[in-house]
């Protein structure tokens, strides 16, 4: 059985009497995705929510895999400067990862000049990236990265129950992504041809 989950839907408290329940009758064959994508439609998902949910499903018993990097970013990280790449991306506060991924490339570039500053190595592997290029990076979630999610997969090899924590982008790819009234945004006809080009 494989199930879907957003990760708002784990404040729900049927959720944590599921885990119970299957944890008290044996559960085997049980996998959940993790829509991690820290948008509520109330609010951004409070940070390091991620560390609660794995404490919550190790305790009963669960696997947990954490899908935070696509290959885009695991490339990058391999690049001089990479390791600092990757602690801005770490330490970014979910609100403001989200709000970058929808104000584009640009908003990233500026932002982590602010914030790491000139450091040559990091600023080079920054500035071989056009703006498109730099977003796409950005964006390249481990949840919305098939190679990284096929390979979480196949690392399964026993019948215990996994929860995959999938790191995802509301909207992703389209002009609302991690806006924060994109749950109900819907994209104009211009809009949607344009993305139907792309």
């Amino acid at each position: 059985m494989i199930a879907l989950v957003g990760d708002a839907e784990m404040d729900e408290g049927n959720i944590f009497e599921a885990l119970l329940e299957g944890w008290k009758h044996g559960l085997r064959n049980t996998w959940w995705v993790v829509d991690y994508n820290r948008q509520s439609l109330d609010a951004v998902v409070r940070e390091g929510l991620w560390a609660k949910f794995e404490t919550m499903f190790r305790n009963f018993g669960w696997d947990v895999v954490i899908v935070k990097y696509g290959k885009l970013m695991l490339e990058a990280f391999a690049e001089p400067g990479g390791e600092a790449l990757r602690r801005w991306i770490d330490n970014c506060p979910n609100q403001m990862y989200a709000a970058l991924c929808f104000q584009g490339g640009a908003a990233f570039r500026k932002h982590l000049r602010d914030d790491i500053g000139d450091q040559g190595e990091v600023s080079a592997l920054i500035d071989r990236r056009s703006d498109d290029e730099l977003l796409a990076l950005m964006s390249n979630l481990g949840g919305h990265d098939m190679a990284s999610m096929i390979e979480a997969f196949e690392a399964i090899d026993h019948d215990r129950p996994v929860c995959f924590i999938a790191y995802t982008i509301k909207g992703v790819g389209l002009p609302m992504q991690g806006h924060k009234d994109n749950h109900a945004g819907l994209m104009t006809v211009a809009q949607m041809e344009k993305w139907r080009t792309a």
